[in-house]
């Protein structure tokens, strides 16, 4: 990206070298980040800001002793023979400068009045896509260390809380042994059988949610449908249920936050609510699209922190993505009767309007 902004620059004005830079954190130094030009017109990677100011849209040096100001006397990148025509336009990120877009001739006055307004535009544009790649990669880390929290609950919350029943199953079996009770023992390692299949899925459950790829050529029927049909392998079973006949079709980055949302209510249902049927629900009112998990179970207490010390994830991770969506999530748990988790937001994708029942 730097490369081609350099390159056009220099093709715009008709210049010997072109040159981008960007201010450290501290705003003390300029840092060459691309250049296009002989590499004998490059002195040397960084040069001091101090002492720059911004006058009809290029960088320029404080006056000094005789009250000229002119860039060329504070530029230490460009080599000063290729400085006897100089223009350095601010990248401007927020009202504030990031950094510097130079060209640079060996020629005195070698470029036109436009080229400043060029260059200038051209530096606007600059500062706006690295803006955008920055956030981007800010946004990328973000999600990265989502994924990291969500694998790190579903190990926790799922296989180490298997393999400490594992360890509790077997210490038992082993004292029934030795006090000749073969009958109970028998039952406790048919136990242990069973928690070691269900360590088993937990396992592939966390290595398919990290190889995970959503497919974007799929509307969100169809993705949940599949969703519903490969949690429901295990207990309990996943019933999808929608009247929306128009395929919903969803961005890629929104369709990858609704479905890992909606995968990680499921699992908490089928893993913690003891109900025999979980419905999956998928409903469109206006321009808005609803989801609603819903189970039969026992619910819980949401002012109740779990008894068992141990971190848990799930719910905080569904609401940060829901902020990342711009959707809103509503979870109900009513002790003794179930729990409603529902997903509320209007897509970045425009919908058919089409009313559809709670």
């Amino acid at each position: 990206m730097f490369k081609s902004v350099t390159t056009k620059a220099q093709e715009l004005s008709n210049s010997e070298v072109a040159s981008l830079c960007l201010l450290d954190q501290q705003l003390n130094l300029l840092n060459l980040r691309s250049f296009v030009g002989s590499e004998n017109a490059f002195q040397q990677s960084q040069s001091q800001a101090e002492g720059l100011v911004i006058q009809e849209g290029l960088l320029q040096t404080q006056p000094d002793a005789t009250g000229m100001q002119n860039c060329r006397v504070s530029c230490q990148i460009i080599a000063p023979q290729y400085r006897a025509s100089h223009l350095a336009a601010p990248l401007r990120s927020d009202y504030k400068v990031i950094g510097a877009l130079c060209v640079g001739s060996s020629k005195p006055d070698a470029f036109q009045p436009e080229v400043a307004s060029t260059l200038s535009q051209l530096a606007r544009l600059a500062a706006r896509t690295i803006e955008n790649v920055s956030l981007y990669q800010q946004a990328e880390q973000a999600g990265t260390l989502e994924e990291r929290q969500r694998v790190a609950s579903e190990m926790h919350d799922g296989l180490l809380q298997t393999l400490s029943f594992l360890g509790m199953m077997v210490r038992s079996a082993r004292d029934q042994m030795d006090q000749g009770d073969f009958g109970k023992a028998y039952s406790t390692l048919q136990q242990i059988e069973r928690a070691e299949e269900q360590a088993e899925q937990e396992i592939r459950r966390a290595i398919a949610g990290l190889k995970e790829n959503f497919p974007i050529n799929k509307s969100l029927q169809e993705q949940l449908t599949i969703i519903a049909e490969e949690l429901s392998a295990s207990n309990p079973r996943v019933l999808f249920e929608t009247d929306c006949i128009v395929p919903l079709m969803l961005v890629p980055q929104e369709s990858e936050q609704v479905l890992r949302i909606v995968r990680e209510g499921l699992l908490n249902a089928q893993r913690h609510s003891q109900s025999e049927l979980v419905r999956l629900l998928l409903n469109v009112v206006q321009n808005e699209i609803i989801i609603t998990i819903k189970d039969q179970g026992i619910g819980f207490d949401p002012s109740l922190q779990p008894n068992d010390n141990r971190p848990h994830f799930g719910i905080k991770i569904m609401k940060a993505r829901a902020v990342r969506l711009g959707a809103e999530l509503i979870i109900q748990p009513v002790p003794g009767t179930g729990t409603i988790i529902q997903l509320r937001w209007t897509p970045k994708s425009a919908i058919h309007h089409q009313e559809g029942r709670d």
